[in-house]
C-alpha cells in the first residue's frame, strides 16, 4: 500500500491488512519509510511491529510420475530401451510442511546415476520436463529434487531410468547352410 503524502499515510490497520503484499526476499521483508518536510519536523516512529513464521522444514518429493514417449504419447516404463528422442515427463504430489510453499524443482537428466539434480541439474518452476539431444546407446536418469520458497531443498528423488538406441540392427553380411 503505498501514500503519496503524510496525509494519506497508512494506518496500523492498513498495513496489518497488507502485510502479505511486501515483497519477501532473502534478505526478509522489504519496507521502505519516506518522510517528507522542512527538516524543523521532529521524525517520531512509535512502533512497528512485524512477526513471521520461520519455515526451517524441507519441502517432500513428488509422489507422482506420468512419463510418455514425447507430451501427448504413449506410456513408457522405465529401465526399458526406447527410440523415443524426446521423452516426456510430468511429476505431482510435492509439498512443503513448513508453509512458505512449494518454489519448483531441480532437474537433472543425464548419464551419471549419482549425479545430485541441485549441482549438475537446471532449476524450474514448473513440474514438467522433455528430453532432448540424447545419444543413442546410453543409459539416463531422471533424478529431482524440490524446493521451497524458504529455499529449503528435499533428498534426490530418481523415479525413472530412460534407455535410447536409435541405431537400427545391421543386416546380416552372409548366410552359410551346413548339411
Amino acid at each position: 500500500v503505498t501514500s503519496s503524502s503524510t496525509a494519506q499515510a497508512n494506518d496500523a490497520v492498513t498495513m496489518t491488512a497488507n502485510i502479505d503484499t511486501f515483497t519477501v526476499g532473502s534478505g526478509g521483508i522489504m519496507w521502505q519509510a519516506i518522510l517528507a518536510g522542512d527538516g524543523t519536523e521532529q521524525v517520531t516512529l512509535d512502533q512497528i511491529e512485524i512477526s513471521a513464521t520461520s519455515d526451517t522444514a524441507d519441502p517432500t518429493v513428488p509422489s507422482s510420475l506420468t512419463s510418455l514417449s514425447e507430451s501427448g504419447g504413449s506410456a513408457i516404463t522405465t529401465d526399458t530401451w526406447y527410440q523415443h528422442a524426446g521423452p516426456y515427463f510430468s511429476w505431482s504430489g510435492a509439498t512443503d510442511t513448513g508453509g512458505s510453499g512449494v518454489n519448483g524443482y531441480f532437474v537433472y537428466f543425464g548419464t551419471y546415476n549419482g549425479a545430485d539434480p541441485q549441482t549438475a541439474g537446471s532449476f524450474q518452476s514448473g513440474s514438467t520436463y522433455t528430453a532432448s539431444s540424447l545419444v543413442s546407446g546410453q543409459t539416463y536418469y531422471l533424478r529431482i529434487r524440490t524446493q521451497d520458497i524458504a529455499q529449503n531443498v528435499s533428498s534426490i528423488w530418481s523415479p525413472f531410468i530412460y534407455k535410447y538406441d536409435s541405431t537400427a540392427p545391421n543386416n546380416p553380411s552372409g548366410l552359410s547352410v551346413s548339411p
